[in-house]
C-alpha cells in the first residue's frame, strides 16, 4: 500500500504477527531519524520526523519468507485533472480518481502506447492506496514518466491527469550557427526551459522569445553584445555569459 504524508510527521507502521521482524528501506537499513521499539519482535517501526529524504519503499520480513511492502512518500505534488502537473526529476506525485471504488490506472507517453499500470513483480514498489486503487502515488520519477495518467471505472467518464517531468535549467550558454546567409544564434540550455528572452547590447530584443535568435541584419552593423537568459518551469533564471557577435565578411 502507499502512504502519503507531509514533511514533519511522525510515521508508524504495526506488523500483525508473533514472528520477529526485519525491517529495510529499499535494499539497504532503514535511513537515518528511524527509531524501532524496543519490543523483541520488531512488530512496530517508527519514524519520528518524516523528511524528503525517506520517501521509499519499506519491507517488513518475517514467518520467515512472507515480506510486507509499504510505499511512503513524503511531500507529493497533488496533480488534478484540470491542470498539468510539473515535478522535478526524482519528484513525487499524488493523483487521486475520485472513486472509491473499481478503478483502473492507465499511463500513456507522448509517443507510446496506453499501457496499465499494476502493482507486479516482487521488486516493484506499492502504487496505490488500497486495493481498490482509488489513488495512484509514484515517486522518484523521471523523464520517461512524462505523459498523461488515466483513471478510468466502468460507466464513468475517464480522468486524465497530465504530468511533464521537467528538469531545473542549471545553465545557458549561446553558441552560432550559419544557415544559408542568415547567422543564427541559439542558447543551449542544461535542463528545460519554459521561455527565453534576448538582449542586445543590454536592449531587449522584441518579440525574440525562442530558443534561436536569427541575425536579420549581417553585416557589421549587426556587431553587438547578445545575452540569453531562460526561464525553467519553477521561474527559475539562468543568464548566458555575453556572446560577442563579430560580423566576418
Amino acid at each position: 500500500m502507499v502512504k502519503f504524508c507531509n514533511g514533519g510527521d511522525k510515521l508508524e507502521i504495526t506488523i500483525t504477527t508473533s514472528e520477529t521482524v526485519t525491517w529495510n528501506f529499499g535494499d539497504g537499513d532503514l535511513p537515518t531519524g528511524n527509531a524501532e521499539t524496543s519490543d523483541a519482535t520488531k512488530t512496530v517501526m517508527t519514524l519520528p520526523t518524516l523528511t524528503a529524504a525517506h520517501t521509499g519503499v519499506y519491507k517488513a520480513t518475517y514467518d520467515p519468507n512472507k515480506v510486507e511492502k509499504f510505499t511512503i512518500i513524503v511531500g507529493a505534488k497533488t496533480c488534478t485533472a484540470v491542470t498539468p502537473c510539473i515535478v522535478k526529476p526524482g519528484g513525487s506525485i499524488h493523483l487521486d480518481s475520485g472513486e472509491p471504488t473499481g478503478v483502473t490506472w492507465y499511463f500513456k507517453a507522448p509517443s507510446g502506447s496506453e499501457t496499465e499500470i499494476k502493482d507486479s513483480g516482487t521488486d516493484d514498489p506499492p502504487k496505490f492506496t488500497d486495493t481498490d486503487k482509488k489513488e495512484l502515488g509514484l515517486f522518484n520519477l523521471q523523464k520517461a514518466e512524462s505523459g498523461t495518467y488515466t483513471a478510468k471505472k466502468p460507466s464513468k467518464a475517464a480522468k486524465d491527469f497530465p504530468v511533464a517531468v521537467r528538469a531545473p535549467v542549471t545553465e545557458a550558454k549561446v553558441q552560432k550557427r550559419q544557415s544559408g546567409c542568415n547567422v543564427i544564434l541559439e542558447c543551449n540550455v542544461d535542463g528545460d526551459a519554459k521561455s527565453f528572452k534576448w538582449t542586445n547590447g543590454g536592449t531587449v530584443v522584441a518579440d525574440a522569445t525562442q530558443k534561436q535568435l536569427t541575425i536579420q541584419k549581417v553585416d557589421a552593423g549587426a556587431n553587438a553584445d547578445y545575452v540569453c537568459k531562460a526561464t525553467d518551469y519553477d521561474n527559475g533564471e539562468k543568464t548566458s555569459a555575453t556572446f560577442a557577435y563579430t560580423y566576418a565578411a
